[in-house]
């Protein structure tokens, strides 16, 4: 095991953590098991290609592979994400986990590069969109990420930036996955 590996697996653990036991999907809890079963599309292997904004008008383009799975748990979606930039890697997992009691997704992000624990995200329309909020060199910020498009083997990802100030910036992060193999489920509905 690499030293990335293991400081990845212990970030995993702490993470994992941090989302409440007693938040999860009850099998006599039907709302939960049907936001669970949505989020089932996932599950499998996915192709991805990239893009991180770079600058005001570009873009680096990036492709690699992203391997979702549940944890041992049963109810934990872990979403392995491997991708390859000139110079530089963009490699984490994100965890998923139904909280019934607030009605949204706990989300979080683990990742050599820190940690981003605090997302939450509730589906709008067919779409699953995840917020985080945030701070960066221009400001506070809110991150709106949403799945759409979502298909048995096909979803776009769009992440934008809305600043306290009022400004707006797009695509800070996007890709599309294509399904290589896996189980995934039925695509949520509207």
């Amino acid at each position: 095991m690499t030293t990335t590996t293991a400081r990845s697996a212990a970030g995993l653990c702490a993470l994992l953590a941090l989302l409440p036991a007693h938040l999860s999907a009850q099998p006599g809890d039907a709302d939960a098991r049907a936001e669970f079963d949505r989020m089932r599309f996932l599950l499998g292997e996915w192709a991805v290609e990239a893009r991180i904004r770079n600058g005001p008008d570009g873009y680096l383009r990036g492709s690699g592979t992203m391997s979702v799975r549940l944890a041992e748990d049963g109810e934990t979606f872990l979403a392995d994400m491997d991708i390859e930039f000139e110079g530089f890697d963009v490699v984490g997992t994100t965890v998923r986990r139904y909280d019934p009691a607030r009605k949204l997704w706990n989300i979080a992000w683990e990742a050599d590069q820190g940690a981003e624990p605090h997302i939450e995200g509730h589906w709008i329309d067919g779409r699953l969109v995840e917020i985080n909020w945030g701070t960066d060199a221009r400001g506070p910020f809110i991150g709106r990420l949403v799945k759409r498009k979502i298909s048995h083997d096909r979803f776009e990802v769009r992440k934008d930036r809305l600043y306290d100030d009022g400004a707006v910036l797009p695509e800070t992060w996007a890709y599309e996955a294509t399904r290589v193999s896996g189980p995934g489920g039925v695509p949520p509905a509207p």
